[in-house]
């Protein structure tokens, strides 16, 4: 963006244009600390177990931008969701999932 002067993009899946990033927008994302990114996961970890109404067995630490979860999920569905919430957290750049979920017969 800073190569050519682009100071905004249009975000365009298919053919509507959705919105615009702008290169604050990408400069904030990135600019997050881990221990910030880490509390807002705990937050949607929190909430996602909550509405699972599962125990609060998963746990996140955050590093240079990767979230990593650890513990155990109600299911390999509701590990999947977790995953999936913590990656929309803008500033996480990677998560890996150490989840452990009971094994449905």
């Amino acid at each position: 963006m800073l190569e050519h002067g682009v100071n905004r993009l249009p975000v365009v899946p298919g053919r509507a244009l959705v919105g615009i990033v702008t290169r604050a927008d990408v400069v904030r994302a990135f600019a997050r600390p881990d221990a910030e990114i880490e509390q807002e996961a705990r937050e949607a970890l929190a909430y996602q177990t909550a509405l699972a109404g599962t125990a609060g067995t998963v746990t996140v630490n955050v590093d240079d931008g990767v979230a990593v979860l650890t513990g155990v999920a109600g299911s390999e569905d509701q590990a999947e969701l977790l995953r999936a919430a913590v990656r929309q957290i803008p500033g996480v750049i990677d998560v890996r999932s150490d989840l452990s979920f009971p094994v449905e017969r």
